[in-house]
């Protein structure tokens, strides 16, 4: 049985938002914690396809039901043996962009974060390989098993992190509308800056590959905000999901 809540970071110090993934019988379900009642990506053990989409509670209340928003054919599930794995997500958390103290410490198993200017590299797997061949598969490259839980499949879902050396900061802007302001997402944040707001980049993904993540903390800018010229701007929509501390 699969029950697995992490954060990167520790306790007292700056952190990520505390993400999820759990099973029932053999199909898997990843969310951010916060996000969690509202939508999901859910790895169906005999279905061909990953599905990203809205909780059931949320869509009857707010989509009348429709509840996909992506759906892509999932990679095949190596034999055991070839020491090798499906990618289901591939999560980024950059440890210049991390958020503050939550406070929310029961039953979350902390991942240290990476130096400042890098970022920890969070793999999902889906392997027919057992825990201690994952694991010295691993030794020699500087990623470390976090979790390894067995499906009454016959399959192992686990969870990984590393280090990404070659991380490259790069500062984004969301841009503000009718029902938010703009919020910045910056490395370095001015004096007293709480980062209270989080930004969960997913770009959709093709076929056979894995949901991607990228989680950045910011602020609140006014609307005359002035924008550096090497600063990211997005408007929102499909593929960048808000949400806010409280």
């Amino acid at each position: 049985m699969l029950n697995f809540r992490f954060a990167i970071g520790l306790p007292g110090t700056r952190q990520s938002s505390v993400w999820q993934a759990w099973s029932h019988n053999s199909d898997v379900y990843v969310t951010q914690d916060k996000m969690g009642k509202v939508h999901k990506l859910s790895v169906h053990a005999s279905a061909p396809y990953y599905f990203y989409g809205l909780t059931s509670e949320f869509a009857a209340e707010h989509t009348d039901g429709q509840r996909d928003l992506l759906k892509w054919r999932r990679g095949t599930v190596p034999a055991a043996g070839e020491k090798l794995a499906a990618r289901v997500v591939w999560a980024v958390f950059p440890t210049d962009y991390l958020g503050p103290d939550s406070g929310r410490y029961h039953g979350v198993h902390w991942i240290p974060a990476a130096p400042k200017g890098t970022a920890v590299q969070i793999d999902m797997i889906v392997t027919r390989e057992s825990r201690a061949a994952i694991e010295v598969s691993f030794v020699s490259n500087g990623r470390r098993l976090e979790e390894y839980a067995l499906l009454p499949n016959g399959d192992a879902f686990a969870v990984v992190s590393s280090v990404m050396p070659d991380w490259e900061n790069e500062d984004v802007l969301l841009r503000g509308g009718p029902d938010f302001a703009n919020v910045a997402f910056r490395a370095a944040d001015e004096k007293g800056a709480d980062r209270s707001e989080i930004l969960c980049m997913s770009p959709p993904p093709k076929d056979g590959d894995a949901m991607q993540f990228l989680e950045l903390w910011g602020n609140h800018v006014p609307l005359d905000f002035p924008v550096p010229p090497n600063m990211k701007i997005l408007t929102g929509g499909p593929g960048a999901v808000r949400s806010s501390k409280s």
